[in-house]
């Protein structure tokens, strides 16, 4: 079947080619009740959190993680989106953010692990940081930041520079987290004068 339409100079006939059909794609979400002592705790502090992903460092390859929160910090749901060798990993902004939309939640915090035991990050580790927390800004999403894991529940959190071992710090008082919030702010600032 053909169709023709009128153009271009008086009385000029063209042919165009058949319409080809479009291809339906459809997307549901379904609710799954899973057990699961992470989903619904409220993450605290970035040692309990730590604390909580300590799992990863058994990992022989790079594996990153996106943990996606609710307002109330509880954990919503966790899901690996990367998996690399034992030096790195490659992942798009996309596929970190595409979890946290596609569950509804308001919060992201992500986490991965260095198969060789130091926590310390990369350049590349904090790069990718910056970008993820500019996507998260122009989304709406609260970046809450990225863990670097280590052995022995050691861990380094990109945005405040904070270390630590997982398990072993008290709750942050307000105080705290606004001071990290300070420093975060700082190292954003000194990212993105080293990236221009």
């Amino acid at each position: 079947m053909t169709r023709s339409r009128i153009g271009g100079e008086e009385g000029e006939k063209r042919e165009m080619a058949p319409a080809a059909p479009l291809p339906r794609v459809e997307v549901r979400m379904t609710r799954t009740w899973v057990r699961n002592p992470l989903v619904g705790h409220a993450v605290r502090s970035v040692e309990e959190l730590a604390a909580m992903f300590a799992w990863m460092e058994m990992y022989a390859e790079e594996r990153l993680v996106a943990v996606n929160m609710d307002d109330g910090n509880r954990l919503r749901h966790y899901a690996e989106i990367a998996r690399g060798g034992a030096s790195g990993l490659a992942v798009s902004l996309l596929d970190v953010v595409r979890p946290v939309l596609l569950t509804n939640c308001r919060g992201l915090a992500l986490i991965h692990n260095h198969p060789l035991g130091d926590p310390s990050p990369s350049p590349r580790d904090r790069r990718f940081t910056l970008r993820v927390h500019r996507i998260c800004q122009m989304l709406g999403i609260r970046f809450h930041g990225h863990l670097v894991l280590g052995w022995d529940g050691s861990f380094h959190e990109i945005l405040t520079g904070r270390e630590g071992r997982g398990g072993d710090g008290e709750t942050a008082t307000a105080a705290e987290i606004r001071s990290g919030h300070a420093r975060a702010g700082q190292i954003i600032a000194d990212l993105e004068r080293a990236a221009a």
